[in-house]
């Protein structure tokens, strides 16, 4: 039995067992919705989606910010503040298993403030492509600085086929895509093309 009053550094104090939250049910059609995060803990309720099996879409862009010393460092945030997309079915389950996520404000909802607002799929295709233009003007900016934050080297994670992977940088091709060796094999292969937006740094 564990007694505060004769224990030292070194002793064992037991053990806690660690639940992992039990994966959403996803049947049936999934309809693209909006959630607002907590100020500040966008990443982590992303993270927290994750964890219940969703697969949260955060756009982000990259910008310098003052770091002391007239030095600057690059950093990566939400492109539209503490809007996050997510694919859900339209179940009073879905709604609130990730309405109460601790890091998890609200959904968006509709003016009549009774049902969560809807996002056609286009409408998501055009903000990819408003992040991918972003991150193409950074990229450049920072090529021409001869410096760039996919360096070799360089542990990420990486979207693929639905699947978020670790993986290492290896470069950039011709494309402009980050070529980045994967820790597993996916279709026989270990390094693959990635386009920067699919990609995130895990040091961030």
């Amino acid at each position: 039995m564990f007694d505060p009053r004769t224990c030292k550094i070194g002793d064992p104090a037991g053990f806690v067992k660690i639940s992992r939250p039990m994966p959403l049910h996803l049947a049936g059609p999934l309809f693209w919705h909006i959630v607002r995060a907590l100020p500040r803990r966008t990443h982590l309720a992303v993270r927290k989606m994750e964890a219940i099996g969703l697969k949260p879409y955060l756009p982000v862009q990259h910008r310098s910010i003052p770091a002391g010393r007239r030095r600057k460092r690059e950093v990566e945030e939400p492109l539209l503040g503490d809007r996050v997309f997510v694919q859900l079915p339209l179940t009073v389950e879905a709604f609130w298993r990730v309405r109460e996520l601790h890091e998890v404000d609200d959904f968006l909802m509709m003016m009549d403030g009774l049902k969560p607002a809807l996002v056609p799929d286009h409408v998501i295709e055009i903000i990819r492509e408003v992040e991918a233009i972003k991150d193409r003007k950074y990229r450049k900016k920072l090529a021409k600085k001869e410096e760039s934050p996919y360096h070799r080297g360089r542990q990420v994670w990486a979207d693929i086929m639905t699947r978020r992977l670790l993986g290492t940088i290896e470069g950039l091709d011709a494309r402009g895509r980050i070529e980045v060796s994967l820790e597993s094999e996916v279709f026989g292969r270990r390094s693959w093309p990635i386009e920067p937006h699919l990609v995130r740094f895990i040091d961030v």
